[in-house]
């Protein structure tokens, strides 16, 4: 199976530039996707989502990422479980590889502590309109290898730019058609999220069907890496370690009782609003934040 295809057969990829090629390159994974029986949609509203992509699957893993199940089939036909509908958010980072083909390219690229949500159905996709490739990286798949590779993971979320600054990676290379993360201290391959490999990867339905624990895993994933403090050239290291120290501290007490401040400001809320009130923030204001609703 080939994936992806070129759709646009007159459209060359240096013939656009950074201002002019987010619609045709939203455009060329819409039809990709389509084309192996994926329904796309693409947000009114920019919510750090680019498209949706929904397919009806087989909850236990046998639908193959080329099969599309007409409406009269309801079961998986290889096990008889019902078919559930599998949704995948992704967001596009569209860049030029730059830098000698015959030797080391790198493909520079920009995320912001908001795009990481905690959500296994998030999707990174990355793709050079020069080499025509996707690389499909799962929200937890991408945490997963940062949190491994201890050094990676401070490099890339650790450091006051993923926080305040645009924090732009360019450890992402592509040499003698392989993908990998290079850095001072770290190889990681990427091959596996190349194309076919990187769809098989999105298409996992346990990201679907055990969601909380995915969801969980993501959580700890962020806590572990997200509050961790990189000093700069004016820091000491022992100013350094106390910051980290406090902020682990911090972590700890606030992970055990967050949940419980919720649903004790939930409960205190819903006692003693107005139903005016409530109603009014019920159609308005809880809008974005689902499970926050009122009882």
């Amino acid at each position: 199976m080939d994936f992806p295809v070129k759709i646009f057969d007159d459209i060359v990829g240096s013939d656009f530039e950074k201002h002019n090629k987010k619609q045709v390159t939203e455009d060329f994974v819409t039809e990709n996707f389509k084309e192996i029986g994926w329904s796309v949609y693409r947000p009114a509203s920019d919510t750090g989502i680019d498209l949706i992509a929904i397919k009806r699957m087989c909850p236990k893993n046998h639908t193959k990422i080329s099969k599309t199940y007409p409406d009269s089939i309801k079961k998986c036909e290889d096990c008889g479980e019902k078919l559930i509908q599998v949704k995948r958010f992704i967001q596009v980072k569209a860049r030029e590889l730059k830098g000698d083909p015959s030797q080391s390219q790198f493909f520079g690229y920009t995320l912001a502590s908001k795009h990481f949500r905690t959500d296994p159905r998030h999707v990174v996709l990355l793709y050079s309109d020069y080499s025509t490739e996707f690389l499909l990286i799962p929200m937890y798949e991408y945490m997963k290898i940062f949190h491994e590779n201890e050094s990676m993971g401070k490099s890339h979320f650790g450091t006051p730019a993923f926080r305040q600054g645009n924090n732009k990676l360019n450890s992402l290379r592509k040499e003698n058609n392989h993908w990998s993360w290079r850095s001072r201290s770290s190889h990681v391959s990427f091959d596996e999220f190349v194309n076919v490999k990187g769809l098989e990867k999105i298409s996992n339905c346990d990201f679907d069907v055990k969601f909380e624990e995915y969801q969980k895993e993501i959580t700890e994933m962020k806590f572990n890496m997200f509050f961790n403090y990189s000093r700069g050239r004016e820091t000491t290291k022992e100013v350094e370690k106390w910051i980290n120290e406090y902020l682990t501290s911090k972590i700890k007490e606030n992970k055990k009782t967050i949940t419980k401040q919720r649903e004790q400001t939930k409960k205190v809320l819903s006692k003693e609003l107005p139903e005016e009130l409530k109603r009014s923030i019920q159609d308005g204001y809880l809008v974005k934040f689902k499970g926050m609703d009122f009882e």
